[in-house]
């Protein structure tokens, strides 16, 4: 390990290459100070401008000391406006209110000492934490330790900044200081820490047993919690990390509390120690004297005991005498309600009264349908304390499909732990985990992803305030966009008595994250699981929660997992060795959905995906699949209370979600109870076409299936239809009398894009939602482009066997356009050894052929210019960073999907072809001598229009008919199917194009320059029939020359201006490297040259109708207000009905035909129409319908389409 020492006047610092400060005999707690703006300004003032002096003087002699880490290889995601920071002085409110106290305090100090004390308090060092939204300087960095400033730590890829310590008096002074780039100081926060039964609500065991997922080794779920005890056998030898981020530093795991092993077990624990058999169960239940609120009742979450059943418990506490039960009461309430029923209903079993040790032990017939939980009382006014109850269940029985009885979610995957936790309890009233510590285990998970494997981090801890922490926020994301799944618990608030308080608080609005409520063993919604957030602040946060999941709960059981052996709490040794405990709460229902993550990644794995760690594309992928198979409820909270609040939660939710929820999402279980069984079909498991399919949907049971999915390809144009029956009624017949009716179905049938939302939300793209049972759903649904989706049947209600079919219909063939005549005898390419790729772009030229009923090869009756068919299609266009010569413009690779098949020239325009349209004695080529079967140069963009129009005019087509392609077009047709240099594959030398064949690309051989051009048609053609796409002459395409967009586009024409036009494919001056695929260049409109020619395209489709057209996609937009014109910016329409524009802001869309309308976060209302399909107009102002008052108008371009 590197280490860093920076020399200071009263102490050494070292810095590993980590960023963590290592201060030899450091000890001492993370406290969460506060600080004011307003300190006492003389005092400041004279200390600043020493520091100042010091500044300037030293600069250069600290230049090397102390160096800014490397650029983060994802840049993290930086919020600039902070809930916390309402002043804006870029200072949080509780450092002001920290240092405005002791000012208070020095000016209302009467003696010698208060006015000590206060400036004991001023000079103090107090923990701050620096966040910039650009990568920190060197500067920087000197100023804060010539200030006094002690750094712990630097973030290297969770954020821009520092962690350490500074004077209380010169906080005040950095934002200042730090300049601009500053976004926020704060100090440390505290947090809180927030299965049998549960792998078969949440449909796991389907998984392992139908479908044969259970995790892989390749998958590490990431435990950020109070640690992990590896000796566990259900944990034991599958650890690939471990990190204490807290101030304890154990270099191995440990996990005195207990919450992070169980976590862990949940969500990868094999069960081992349980086994599958029937057998002893083990579980135990400690509360520490450390721990802040001291109880006189102590009793774990319940459990259901087996008829004919042993139950042994044993007590051991501090303090008085205490009563010890067996405490048993009928499922749907809780023990308190129990106990007070009328006839009461709790039952008290076994019991003991005494001193400490106390234990039961007796036979007891344990009843289906019962709660069992031992429960130690005081018999006087004090508390019990170090507590310990270690129970057994003798003869628990046998798992019912011979896997382990308490098996995590995803077994077969490994875990890295980073524990955040201390062991004695410094902040008052929770356990001591410091937000700071948090960030530090996300960087470090992120920092370490690829070499562990880390796909899936797990954060089972809270936020104990109301005003939240954005920083962990931009973290989280900035993990999903680092290429990791995160799962957040959504918090135990929801019992609080006022609303406000019931709801769930930050961190967990993360938008890309999945925020998991609880559910309980009846598959209703658990009484303390937080209520929604309702109203994002802004794009990186979103509506939570995502989806519910088993957590346990007071009404029915707990959730049985994995207890630590490191020590029962934090004075106790650990009394029952390799034993479980039983916990409730989204703690535990979030482990679970980490788990069914990793499950739908093993399938994804399977199925020939290569993880991506380097954006946020597979995470919420993951997300949108795992709420995508959820389903309603159907019932209301577990309590019953707050049934007002609830309204919305009924048997059908509303499709377009209440309370500006997204569509089929409500505030209270979001998309609802997790299916990990239809998630992993969704990935898994294709839909059979043009056949129905018989299979079944559960009825009421909690374990019923209840998600049925299969993925599919769409194609453009082609109309789809898909038809669910409902059984009526399903029937049992009886020996000697008639059938029995049982029952009938009400199932809801959903097709979904497989492209999430940007937060990783499913989008909608077609729903049938009948009410009433045996009611058949029938979806009909044609794409604008060929895509991937994901046919979902949810059961509302009912169950039994449901059929479902698919058809799919081809539109009729178009017919040869008659400027054009098919060429006799035509053949497709050869692509024995072209690049891989090129068998598959070959075969989809072939359906083309077939569907359109149009000729692989045409040519022009007037001009005899031969054109080959080219599908439509989808393609990654842009080159890796890794390619060899690449231009910086040629990134960032993209995908691009082009709708409509297209005729594109079979070879470049000849010198011959533009005589003939343009008249004799036009031929500006250099290379004239080449003969009239050369491609024809020295034209510029500008000539090529010219030619265009008149070849229109020849054919007797309207004019565009003919064209340049753009440059996607050109892109796509060149690679035809190959994503390698070239269409050849990864070399190039002088026997495949014509180029400067000294310097071949790759393996090629060194060959000859011919320093001109060559007729056209002398080397291999690609898999689509085109010559001479790579070299020869460069070939003028329609855009302007620009940087690529950044996202996923269609049909794109480029940007509406620039200064050049652009040019693909290299030419015959140029070395190998400039001939490639992705090789652009550009070029002024009436540039000339002997290396520059034309290559044409055909189009065969009209443009869509103004009626037609859709406005998604990305626009430029001109405001004008007070008759003055100002650049808006782009605006981007994404799927699902929302906008995100290039300044951060956010809102919903609609269109209805050629009238548009959208309304701003903010409550601005525009709305127009579209006057052709790339353009439209319209007016903005404020309001509501007729009211709007009107503040300007707007105007908008279609920028890529």
């Amino acid at each position: 390990m590197r280490v860093i020492t920076h020399q200071t006047q009263d102490h050494t610092r070292h810095f590993n290459n980590d960023g963590l400060l290592v201060t030899p005999g450091q000890g001492g707690n993370t406290k969460g100070f506060l600080i004011n703006k307003r300190l006492w300004s003389f005092y400041v003032s004279s200390l600043l401008s020493i520091c100042l002096c010091w500044i300037v003087g030293f600069d250069v002699a600290l230049a090397q000391s102390f160096s800014p880490p490397p650029l983060p290889e994802v840049p993290p995601i930086i919020s600039e406006t902070y809930a916390n920071d309402l002043d804006g002085d870029r200072v949080d409110d509780e450092l002001n209110v920290l240092a405005e106290d002791a000012s208070t305090m020095y000016l209302l100090a009467v003696t010698q000492a208060e006015r000590a004390d206060a400036l004991t308090s001023l000079s103090g060092m107090t923990d701050v934490e620096l966040i910039f939204k650009t990568q920190i300087t060197q500067a920087q960095i000197d100023k804060f330790l010539l200030l006094g400033g002690q750094i712990s730590y630097i973030y290297r890829a969770v954020s821009y900044g520092w962690q350490g310590r500074i004077p209380l008096e010169l906080v005040d002074s950095l934002p200042v200081l730090m300049g601009d780039a500053l976004v926020l100081i704060k100090g440390p926060k505290p947090l809180e820490l927030d299965m049998d039964v549960a792998t078969q609500t949440g449909r796991v065991r389907p998984v392992w047993k139908d479908l044969g997922f259970d995790g892989d080794p390749s998958i590490t779920i990431g435990i950020i919690d109070t640690g992990v005890d590896e000796s566990h056998p259900d944990l034991a030898g599958r650890r690939t990390h471990w990190v204490d981020k807290s101030d304890e530093g154990f270099t191995n795991p440990v996990d005195y509390d207990g919450h992070g092993s169980h976590v862990a077990g949940i969500a990868l624990g094999t069960g081992q120690a349980g086994k599958a058999t029937r057998g002893d169960l083990f579980y135990t239940y400690h509360y520490s004297n450390v721990e802040p609120k001291q109880k006189k009742q102590h009793f774990p979450g319940p459990i259901s005991i087996p008829s004919g059943t042993d139950f042994w418990a044993k007590a051991n506490w501090q303090g008085p005498g205490a009563d010890f039960w067996l405490l048993s009461w009928p499922y749907g309430m809780t023990y308190a309600d129990a106990y007070n029923a009328v006839p009461r209903k709790l039952r008290f079993l076994l019991p003991f009264k005494g001193s400490s040790p106390g234990e039961m032990n007796g036979y007891v017939s344990g009843e289906a349908g019962y709660c069992y939980m031992p429960f130690l009382q005081s018999t006087t006014d004090a508390n019990l304390l170090d507590v310990v109850l270690s129970c057994r269940v003798t003869s628990y029985p046998a798992s019912p499909d011979a896997f382990n009885k308490f098996r995590g979610v995803a077994p077969e995957c490994r875990w890295a732990g980073a524990k955040v936790a201390r062991r004695d309890w410094t902040w008052p009233g929770i356990v001591s985990i410091t937000d700071w510590w948090v960030y530090r285990a996300i960087e470090d998970f992120i920092q370490n992803r690829r070499t562990y494997g880390i796909k899936v981090i797990n954060i089972s801890l809270g936020n104990p305030y109301q005003v939240g922490d954005t920083l962990v926020v931009d973290q989280v994301n900035t993990a999903a966009n680092n290429g990791i799944v995160v799962t957040l618990s959504a918090g135990n608030k929801g019992r609080e008595e006022q609303h406000a308080d019931r709801a769930i608080r930050d961190f967990k609005y993360a938008a890309k994250a999945i925020t998991v409520g609880a559910s309980n063993d009846n598959n209703a919604l658990a009484a303390y699981s937080s209520l929604g957030l309702t109203a994002p602040a802004n794009q990186n946060e979103d509506y939570k929660p995502d989806v519910i999941a088993p957590g346990g709960s007071d009404y029915y059981t707990g959730i049985i997992s994995v207890d630590s052996g490191t020590s029962d709490g934090y004075s106790t040794a650990d009394s029952q060795p390799n034993d479980y405990a039983v916990m409730q709460g989204t703690s535990m229902s979030a482990p679970f959905v980490a788990g069914c993550a990793a499950l739908v990644i093993d399938a994804m794995q399977q199925e020939g995906v290569v993880w991506d760690f380097q954006s946020d594309a597979h995470p919420r992928y993951v997300k949108m699949v795992l709420c995508a198979t959820a389903t309603e409820t159907g019932s209301p909270r577990e309590d019953g209370l707050f049934l007002n609040e609830l309204k919305p939660q009924r048997t059908r939710r509303p499709i377009s979600g209440p309370s500006g929820f997204p569509e089929a999402k409500d505030p209270y279980e979001g998309y609802g109870i997790i299916n990990a069984d239809a998630a992993v079909e969704a990935v898994y498991l294709d839909f059979p076409w043009d056949m129905e399919l018989h299979d079944y949907l559960g009825d009421y049971h909690p374990s019923a299936r209840r998600a049925w999915a299969r993925n599919l390809s769409l194609v453009s144009g082609q109309t789809y239809e898909f038809t669910l029956c409902n059984p009526i009624e399903y029937l049992i017949p009886g020996p000697f009398e008639e059938p029995v009716p049982l029952g009938a179905a009400d199932s809801d049938l959903y097709l979904y894009s497989d492209q999430p939302s940007p937060t990783g939300t499913p989008v909608i793209l077609a729903s049938s939602t009948s009410e009433g049972m045996g009611e058949t759903e029938r979806i009909n649904y044609t794409p604008s482009a060929d895509s991937k989706a994901i046919l979902v049947i949810k059961r509302v209600s009912g169950g039994g066997e449901f059929t479902i079919s698919g058809t799919k219909t081809t539109p009729g063939p178009q017919g040869l356009p008659a400027d054009l005549e098919e060429v006799p005898g035509a053949l497709y390419a050869v692509t024995e050894g072209l690049a891989p790729g090129s068998e598959e772009a070959w075969n989809r030229q072939e359906q083309a052929v077939q569907e359109l009923g149009l000729p692989l090869e045409v040519r022009t009756k007037k001009t005899g210019i031969v054109f080959r068919l080219i599908p439509r299609g989808i393609f990654t266009m842009g080159s890796p960073s890794s390619e060899s010569g690449r231009h910086s413009l040629e990134g960032p690779q993209h995908q691009v999907t082009l709708t409509k098949a297209f005729y594109c020239g079979k070879f470049e325009v000849t010198q011959g072809q533009w005589e003939q349209v343009m008249g004799s004695n036009s031929n500006p080529s250099f290379f004239k001598s080449k003969g009239p079967d050369a491609p024809v140069e020295q034209v510029s963009w500008d000539d090529c229009q010219e030619f265009l129009t008149k070849l229109c005019q020849m054919e007797g087509v309207p004019n565009g008919t003919y064209r340049l392609l753009t440059e996607a077009e050109w892109e796509y047709a060149c690679r035809a199917g190959t994503a390698t240099p070239f269409c050849y594959g990864n070399d190039l030398d002088s026997s495949m194009a014509n180029f400067d064949g000294n310097y071949p690309y790759g393996a090629g051989q060194q060959g000859v320059y011919l320093a001109t051009t060559i007729p056209v048609g002398r080397f291999r053609p690609n898999a689509w029939g085109l010559y001479d796409m790579h070299g020869n002459v460069w070939e003028w395409c329609q855009d302007w020359y620009a940087e690529y967009p950044s996202g996923n586009v269609i049909d794109p024409l480029g940007p509406a201006s620039a200064v050049f036009r652009t040019g693909r494919g290299g030419c015959w001056p140029n070395p190998g490297k400039f001939c490639r695929s992705a090789i652009r260049s550009g070029g002024a409109p009436d540039l000339h040259s002997n290396s520059v020619g034309l290559r044409l395209a055909r189009t065969l489709t009209a443009e869509p109708s103004v009626e037609t057209a859709s406005i998604m996609g990305t626009w430029y937009m001109y405001i004008v207000s007070d008759d003055v014109i100002v650049d808006f910016g782009t605006i981007s329409f994404n799927a699902g009905g929302t906008f995100t524009t290039d300044e951060g802001d956010w809102g919903t869309w609609h269109q209805s035909d050629d009238s548009v309308e959208w309304t701003h976060h903010d409550g601005l209302d525009y709305w127009g129409t579209l006057s052709s399909p790339n353009t439209m107009s319209g007016e903005w102002g404020t309001g509501e319908g007729e009211l709007l008052g009107v503040a300007g108008t707007w105007w908008a371009e279609r920028q890529y389409r």
